[in-house]
């Protein structure tokens, strides 16, 4: 089929994020449209307001202004590259999965996927890491996530 009708989502989220020892905090917003899955490709591309919170206020997610507040792009392309019955996998690029806006100078590589046990009731699990900086022919890369779970759909 040479037209396929393609979806489009608008996300809107907001995140506050804190370091109680370090008594800082990060509150985020996020607004990006996303087209697809053609193919098992899905893509995506927003802003990201970011506004660090720093002493007394850093717990606060009211903080939005700030001599350190900056506006990033976001961006994510990912591509269900297996899809069976019982299961699939993904891997793709995207710096605001789970609603964590990265650096848009890192490179966030993620891969998931899925196996289906019974009727909406789903084992899943995903990594995910960042390259952070190059320099003389080196990668370096962030922390790596690692995550498993149950899934069930109401």
């Amino acid at each position: 089929m040479l037209f396929r009708p393609v979806g489009l989502t608008l996300r809107l989220a907001a995140q506050h994020q804190q370091w109680n020892d370090w008594q800082a905090g990060e509150n985020r917003t996020l607004a990006a449209i996303e087209a697809g899955p053609v193919f098992g490709v899905e893509a995506g591309f927003g802003f990201v307001h970011r506004v660090p919170a720093f002493g007394d206020d850093y717990w606060s997610p009211f903080v939005w202004n700030g001599d350190a507040s900056e506006w990033n792009y976001a961006y994510r392309l990912t591509w269900k590259f297996l899809q069976k019955d019982n299961w699939w996998l993904r891997a793709g690029l995207s710096s605001y999965d789970r609603f964590t806006a990265h650096s848009p100078q890192q490179f966030p590589l993620k891969a998931d996927g899925a196996y289906r046990l019974r009727d909406n009731l789903e084992l899943v699990a995903a990594a995910g890491t960042a390259i952070v900086g190059y320099s003389g022919g080196l990668v370096s890369f962030h922390e790596v996530e690692l995550g498993v779970g149950v899934k069930y759909a109401f």
